[in-house]
């Protein structure tokens, strides 16, 4: 979008969070003459764009030309701080159709990972500048060592690697630093590390097995948690923001709040709910207040923060089931993973099973929230109501055994 100005002020936005000035001024030439140029500037807040804006228009009026107010006497910096910029890269990243909260928080973590190493392999004190010098390959290649020698995750190293880049690339092209901040590389390739490949696990769950972990969970609200886990293939922390008003019991549908990311188009989807949850934790569903079923302790209007409790108790279930003879160690604890995935394993059971029994990849997309892999699953078409009704119907009840566990008592009270 461009704005007119009294003497042609052209004002573009030409990328997020980034503004061009355009305009025509009368520059002094050799021998005493003046010529008419176009010149432009670029800033990086609203602010600054509408301050530039009222005084170059101010200055190309009274005298014909705009020249910075400090341009006499401005001296380039020797150095910027380095976390200040990450700062400033965090406010703009925000911006207002920017990243979201969580985004954010993961950009603010690997970049603390980061600033956190560099002061290591550089020996600088805790409250000693991080320099902007040392975005450098060799800053880059000692850090990702110092990394691998801690036993980082190579997901971790990869997600860090990639803010510290785009930050590297953002604060480069800062009027401020362009003499100080030495150049990025050209390809992202030559400071990214390989993408991570991980391996699919060798085995998954069976509905037997599945149902052996929730039948050795001791307290109410993991054991709701993982049924409703083991019912809809949802990641923990989805399951952890439904609302009572989601579940609209009567036509067995439930409104997913939550997805991993935008780019999955997973958040505020309705989907179908087998009639096995609805029987299991309908009468509890019906006696919750409106707002988080699993809300925090400490503020009730909002999803509890922590899952470390609830993975705590399906670990523990896990392992009870798996000492008993009734579920493999593999298909919670891969061998071929660095960490266990006792959350996981449901999601890793209903994906499977509903694939073995002939339903659709984009059906099951759809349900459990993967990003569609083809570009009529991104822009057009979703799975039909009655296609996605029939794959969970498939999924059968709980089999609880006469156990003497109760999942249909309401007890707010029960905490993990």
């Amino acid at each position: 979008m461009k704005v007119g100005h009294a003497v042609g002020i052209s004002v573009s936005e030409v990328g997020q969070g980034k503004w061009r000035l355009r305009w025509r001024q009368n520059e002094a030439q050799p021998g005493g003459s003046a010529r008419r140029v176009q010149r432009e500037v670029y800033v990086y807040s609203v602010d600054e764009r509408k301050r530039l804006e009222i005084e170059i228009e101010k200055q190309v009026v009274e005298r014909g030309w705009w020249e910075p107010a400090s341009e006499a006497s401005k001296i380039k910096p020797l150095d910027v701080n380095a976390e200040e910029l990450a700062q400033l890269w965090l406010t703009w990243k925000k911006g207002p159709r920017g990243a979201g909260k969580n985004t954010l928080m993961s950009l603010a973590g690997s970049l603390t990972r980061w600033f956190r190493a560099v002061r290591a392999v550089k020996g600088l004190a805790v409250d000693q500048v991080v320099s902007g010098k040392t975005f450098t390959m060799d800053t880059v290649n000692a850090v990702v060592g110092r990394w691998r020698d801690e036993k980082y995750a190579p997901g971790t190293i990869y997600q860090s690697m990639a803010a510290v880049v785009d930050l590297w690339t953002w604060a480069a092209d800062q009027p401020d630093c362009r003499d100080v901040i030495p150049s990025p590389p050209h390809n992202r390739k030559m400071v990214m590390p390989p993408t991570v490949a991980y391996e699919a696990p060798q085995e998954v769950p069976t509905w037997a097995e599945a149902d052996a972990c929730l039948r050795q969970i001791r307290l109410p609200v993991p054991r709701r948690l993982a049924t409703i886990m083991r019912y809809t293939g949802l990641r923990l922390e989805q399951a952890v923001f439904i609302h009572r008003e989601d579940f609209d019991l009567s036509a067995a549908t439930l409104l997913i709040r939550k997805g991993k990311s935008q780019r999955e188009k997973a958040l505020n989807r309705t989907v179908p709910i087998a009639q096995g949850l609805v029987a299991d934790l309908g009468d509890w569903i019906r006696g919750c207040p409106v707002g988080p079923l699993f809300s925090d302790l400490k503020n009730p209007t909002v999803p509890m923060r922590s899952y470390r409790n609830t993975t705590k108790y399906v670990t523990e279930a896990w392992e009870a089931a798996t000492e008993g003879g009734e579920a493999r160690r593999e298909v919670w604890a891969p061998s071929n993973r660095e960490k266990a995935r006792p959350d996981h394993a449901f999601r890793a059971a209903f994906q499977y099973h509903l694939m073995d029994a002939q339903v659709g990849d984009n059906v099951i997309d759809w349900l459990v929230g993967h990003a569609p892999s083809t570009t009529r699953g991104k822009h057009y078409a979703r799975p039909a109501e009655s296609a996605s009704r029939r794959a969970v119907e498939m999924i059968p009840a709980v089999d609880w055994q006469q156990s003497n566990i109760t999942v249909l008592r309401f007890d707010k009270r029960a905490r993990a």
